[in-house]
């Protein structure tokens, strides 16, 4: 029955994840997504082991191998010399220290290999082209009013992003997101058309004042992503697909590092994003009758961690072991839910907000954070990467 089946609001990473773990469970759902197709948009994304183990559990594993790349390290540089600050063992190490690999893709790619599996399961559909436009939530279950006609389900879960309908539906939640003064720029530049050096499989992270700039290989090595950020006093626009302005890079990064302005040379300008980089206020609570919220919906993650991939994914396998186990009804479930997760992804929200100052100090603060930056990186690597959603929530009992 239509009705016995959960609702599922945005069908990028977190929706589609939740999907499979869902039908892992034995439920059925209906992936509605507000685009023709899955939600793409974006470049590289960074599977850490906290997540990569999660996509290996659900059978995704062999599909992402011809996809995704696996650096060796991330290596911190100065930003006019080069010259290595910290180096963080990635590769073998990282898989044998976190019991999974860290992963490179584009996010084309993932959202590609988790609709192909969703299409090859019975339990789910998927509705593209599909926008919600009014919610109702009853003790028996939800009816959501869509552009394509009303669907019925036990549950919704919004996981529709950063402009959640589901999220301003249910929660009447218009807090206004505050510009962080911080503009990114992000490329994929063919790796054929760089030097040497750019081959080599490592995560780079380049730190100067009021700047930083990341790059690493994606599609098994042949395009090279780029995140370039730099401080700004006012920006208005939030949108992932702005087009991005050449020269406006080239005169920000203009005294940078000869690698960084190859980069910046060879990308083409038709391809070339900018956004302002905005933060918003925690929620009270993300759960409301048989609503819950999940991934950038509730708590969206600013890039300087290269986590809001991984927590939108630990959260739709643990949901959904949960809805497994419930034993007090879908509120009470959704209501475990929220208190379980919200101190670990504050914890990571808010290391990403310092994250942006650390990056981009200048002068004698420099010499304090490049000497800490070994211990405390791998602190917090430790915290994120050994977090293991699979011993922690299969085949045990939920606690009350």
């Amino acid at each position: 029955m239509q009705e016995e089946r959960f609702l599922i609001v945005g069908g990028g990473i977190a929706g589609l994840t939740l999907a499979l773990a869902l039908e892992k469970k034995g439920f059925a759902s209906l992936v509605m997504e507000r685009n023709k197709g899955s939600l793409s948009a974006g470049a590289g994304i960074q599977l850490s082991p906290n997540a990569s183990r999660i996509l290996k559990s659900l059978g995704l594993g062999n599909p992402l191998l011809k996809y995704v790349s696996r650096p060796d390290s991330t290596k911190f540089r100065n930003w006019r010399s080069g010259k290595i600050i910290h180096k963080s063992d990635l590769g073998d190490k990282a898989e044998t220290n976190y019991g999974a690999p860290y992963w490179q893709v584009h996010r084309a790619d993932l959202t590609h290999v988790l609709l192909e599996a969703t299409r090859q399961k019975s339990l789910i559909e998927f509705l593209p082209d599909c926008e919600v436009l009014k919610i109702h939530s009853k003790d028996s279950g939800t009816l959501v009013e869509t552009s394509l006609g009303e669907e019925k389900g036990v549950g919704l879960i919004g996981a529709d992003g950063i402009r959640s309908t589901v999220r301003n539906e249910m929660f009447r939640n218009k807090e206004q997101a505050r510009f962080t003064g911080n503009v990114a720029w992000r490329c994929l530049v063919p790796a054929d058309r760089l030097s040497e050096v750019f081959r080599e499989p490592v995560t780079s992270v380049w730190w100067g004042p009021k700047k930083h700039f990341v790059h690493y290989p994606v599609r098994q090595g042949a395009l090279i992503n780029c995140v370039c950020v730099a401080e700004k006093d006012a920006w208005t626009e939030e949108s992932w697909t702005k087009s991005g302005d050449k020269k406006a890079l080239n005169r920000a990064f203009a005294s940078w590092h000869p690698n960084i302005k190859e980069l910046i040379q060879e990308a083409h300008e038709e391809e070339l994003y900018e956004w302002g980089l905005f933060d918003r206020p925690a929620m009270n609570t993300w759960f409301k009758g048989r609503t819950t919220l999940i991934g950038d919906a509730c708590h969206p993650m600013l890039p300087f961690l290269a986590q809001g991939a991984a927590m939108a994914i630990e959260d739709a396998f643990i949901l959904a072991e949960m809805i497994a186990k419930q034993t007090h009804g879908l509120e009470k479930t959704f209501e475990i839910f929220f208190h379980e997760r919200i101190k670990r992804v504050s914890k990571v929200q808010n290391a990403s907000r310092r994250n942006a100052t650390v990056f981009h100090l200048s002068g004698i603060s420099t010499l304090v954070r490049n000497i800490i930056a070994p211990t405390q990186g791998q602190r917090i690597s430790d915290y994120l990467y050994k977090f293991n959603a699979i011993d922690k929530y299969s085949d045990k009992p939920m606690i009350i």
